[in-house]
């Protein structure tokens, strides 16, 4: 086994360029840690700064704390003085050599905006430093009201006009649009709020927009509309929201300021950092902070003030049916069937359409006259803008015919036209129909107390004693020799007996048959006729289902004794089946009456029928059962 030695130069070079690796970090490292040394040092100060000392309303200007000495300075996060709005934008940190001295520098800044003129003073400020507390030396800021053009502040070493808007008029603005000076109580008038952004800076809006509306009804705003726009060579982004105002008063109102807050993303400059002598020191990794940023700001946009004289609806000829509509209007109807029988409900439907406060119109009232009974009808509303001023609104209506008759009622409606500045009255014309049916006869009077019916009279007996009249006909004589067992009607004597017999063994056994039939059919309505009497004794039933029951028990009363089928049966043909007396009589027209509104009106309720009225209702339904015991 032969043994290798190494040569100690072999040996060295592994080493030499190990310690050849290292030795620039390490210088660095010893360079820093003795240039730290020295700017710990240096003795730690605060002071604070303005860009400018001078600026107009409504441009800002930069408060800056310097901390000189110190690698970490807290610095308060609010500034409180009145008429400036002071915002916290930022911390940095610098290191600065000079003459081989390191020093260390924490900067805060704020953007300070005036809301007024005058000359203010910003306090000093306290800063902690470790367990050192400093404080700063107070500021003085003059502002001057704003000339006709765009205001800047700039001061040596800061951002020119093209890095920052100076102005808050020059982020962003708000434009309230109101299409007419004048209009009536309840005219509906569109507006739009118009926010125009800088289409170099990023906003966040933080609410919805508000606009003071007092004298005004104000329509929630629908979503916007966003488009690009360009005004003197910039780019703005243009925001648009819809809405409609209606006058709630007369006189001279005003509307806005509008006003919506949100949060610009300003562009900041990069600070002057020329006093940095190394380039080592001006390398990215310690300055890219500062090679440009933004801060966020909270801005309100706010809008101007529009005014509007409001004038009253004119009291001289004025309808006694106009209900408060305003606008331009039209109207038509139709009806759903052309042939009807008494007691089955017809649905006209009346529709308005045009221009106008359709959230303010009511349904215009039919006057059914006689043969019909009419219910509060039901509305909807189909828009031709997203504003609702412009559509169609259809009233349903249902009509239930008592009587005969040819034609559907008329409908009228009135209406203000601000543009006319006069009232307008438009209706419709009689529908043509069939009704058919036996009319509901009115209730006999009943007799006075104590008198008594008159007795009928019977025809007399003739008197026995009377001479009789002479026969003039004495009929036939004849005699016949046929033997009687073949005579025709000996025969069909004897066949006679037989057939009665076998008619009887027919007629007997149909009886039975239609009895159990009958019967079947009265013991099947009598156990439905228990069971719906039995729904209707359940309290807190809702008013429609409880007269619908009501009625369900009326016409299986009156099915059982006529024999037709209990969904084919009106209210006439329920009353007239039985010899009522008045109070009943009267009771089961309420009862028709308040199922058909429950079933037919537009207007809905859940509420429970009151207590009294639904015992009274139980109560005629019994007695008319028992009327046909």
């Amino acid at each position: 086994m032969t043994a290798h030695s190494e040569t100690p130069a072999s040996r060295q070079k592994p080493r030499a360029r190990a310690t050849r690796g290292f030795r620039a970090p390490l210088a660095f490292l010893l360079a820093s840690s003795l240039l730290l040394a020295g700017a710990r040092a240096e003795p730690v100060s605060a002071t604070a700064s303005l860009s400018s000392n001078v600026t107009v309303v409504g441009a800002p200007v930069v408060l800056t704390i310097t901390v000189n000495g110190a690698r970490g300075a807290d610095a308060p996060r609010s500034i409180s003085v009145d008429d400036l709005d002071i915002r916290y934008a930022g911390e940095s940190t610098q290191i600065k050599m000079r003459n081989f001295q390191m020093t260390a520098l924490v900067t805060h800044s704020y953007r300070v905006v005036p809301r007024g003129t005058g000359e203010f003073t910003i306090p000093a400020q306290n800063i902690i430093v470790g367990n050192d507390r400093l404080r700063t030396n107070p500021v003085t800021l003059t502002v001057r009201p704003r000339s006709g053009g765009s205001a800047r502040a700039t001061s040596p070493g800061q951002p020119d006009a093209a890095d920052e808007p100076a102005t808050l008029d020059d982020l962003a603005r708000a434009d309230l649009i109101v299409p007419k000076d004048s209009a009536y109580v309840g005219e509906a008038v569109p507006i739009e709020l118009r926010f125009y952004f800088d289409g170099s800076t990023d906003f966040q809006a933080r609410s919805g927009p508000e606009l003071p509306s007092e004298g005004f009804t104000l329509e929630p705003f629908p979503q916007p509309r966003q488009e690009e726009t360009t005004e003197k060579g910039r780019r703005f982004s243009l925001v648009t929201f819809q809405s409609v105002i209606t006058p709630v008063k007369a006189g001279d109102l005003e509307l806005g300021p509008a006003a919506m807050d949100v949060t610009a993303a300003i562009r900041r400059a990069r600070p002057n950092l020329q006093h940095l002598a190394d380039s080592f020191f001006n390398d990215p990794f310690f300055n890219r902070s500062f090679s440009g940023f933004t801060t966020n700001e909270e801005l309100t946009i706010r809008s101007g003030v529009q005014k509007l004289t409001v004038k009253p609806l004119p009291t001289a000829g004025q309808p006694e049916n106009f209900g408060g509509s305003v606008g331009q209007f039209d109207i038509t109807a139709d009806a759903d069937a052309k042939k009807v029988s008494i007691g089955d409900p017809v649905t006209m439907k009346v529709t308005i359409s045009g221009r106008g406060n359709f959230d303010r119109m009511d349904a215009p009232e039919i006057e059914p006259g006689a043969g019909w009974r009419s219910y509060p009808p039901s509305g909807t509303f189909v828009k031709d803008d997203t504003l609702g001023v412009s559509g169609a609104k259809t009233f349903a209506y249902q009509l239930v015919p008592t009587d005969r008759t040819d034609k559907l009622p008329a409908v009228s409606f009135s209406y203000f036209d601000p543009a006319k500045e006069k009232y307008v009255t438009v209706g419709t014309k009689e529908l043509p129909i069939v009704v058919t049916g036996t009319p509901l006869a009115a209730a006999s009077p009943a007799p006075p107390a104590g008198a008594t019916p008159a007795p009928t009279a019977s025809p007399a007996e003739p008197d026995p004693t009377d001479i009789l009249g002479l026969a003039t006909d004495l009929g036939a004589t004849g005699q016949s020799f046929t033997p009687l067992y073949r005579r025709p009607e000996f025969l069909y004597g004897q066949a006679l007996p037989g057939l009665a017999l076998l008619g009887l063994l027919a007629l007997g056994g149909y009886r039975r048959w239609s009895s159990d039939t009958t019967a079947r059919r009265d013991a099947a309505l009598r156990t439905r006729r228990a069971r719906v009497l039995s729904t209707l004794q359940k309290r807190g039933l809702p008013r429609a289902e409880f007269y619908a029951e009501a009625v369900r028990a009326l016409q299986l009363e009156t099915a059982r004794r006529t024999g037709a089928a209990p969904e084919t049966l009106h209210e006439p043909d329920v009353r007239g089946s039985a010899d009522l007396d008045p109070e009943t009589d009267t009771a089961l027209g309420r009862i028709f009456a308040a199922h058909n509104e429950a079933a037919y009106s537009g207007e809905t309720s859940d509420v429970a029928t009151e207590t009294i009225e639904r015992d009274e209702a139980i109560r005629a339904v019994k007695r008319f059962i028992d009327s046909h015991a």
